[in-house]
């Protein structure tokens, strides 16, 4: 397989109380770690850059900001009570979730980053949803057409 596992739900939970707090997206995970694979940091760099308001630029412009803004990544992961560039963000516990996440990824050897096993969503546009983007989020030609 090529690691994908994809969850359809919406971007929030909608369930009260809990959509009144910012903790249930932070703490959402898959049940069972996949490898990343060859792109997934990238795709890492991409998610944290849309969590921060740069969802609506160019993709390497997306993986571009975020691989500038490592340090504070490393940092708000390393001690988020003193670092707090996470909190000043639109989505404040996703993106320390996502700085958890890239910063073990970011401390490997990069021949070993593929092989970092991730339960963190990384959230796909939904804006033109259909069927056709879990096909090609999966690479099924027969079922993106």
């Amino acid at each position: 397989t090529n690691g994908v596992q994809m969850s359809p739900q919406p971007g929030s939970f909608v369930h009260a109380p809990l959509s009144l707090s910012p903790f249930p997206l932070s703490a959402d995970g898959f049940a069972r770690a996949r490898a990343l694979g060859e792109r997934g940091t990238g795709w890492l760099l991409v998610h944290l850059a849309n969590l921060c308001g740069h969802d609506k630029v160019p993709m390497a412009d997306r993986r571009d900001w975020s691989a500038a803004h490592v340090a504070h990544v490393c940092a708000s992961s390393a001690d988020p009570l003193r670092n707090r560039w996470w909190a000043e963000q639109d989505e404040p516990f996703q993106v320390l979730a996502a700085c958890h996440e890239l910063a073990a990824v970011l401390s490997m050897p990069a021949h070993a980053r593929p092989l970092f096993e991730s339960s963190l969503p990384v959230h796909m546009d939904g804006s033109c949803n259909g069927l056709q983007h879990y096909a090609a989020l999966g690479r099924d030609a027969n079922g993106g057409e």
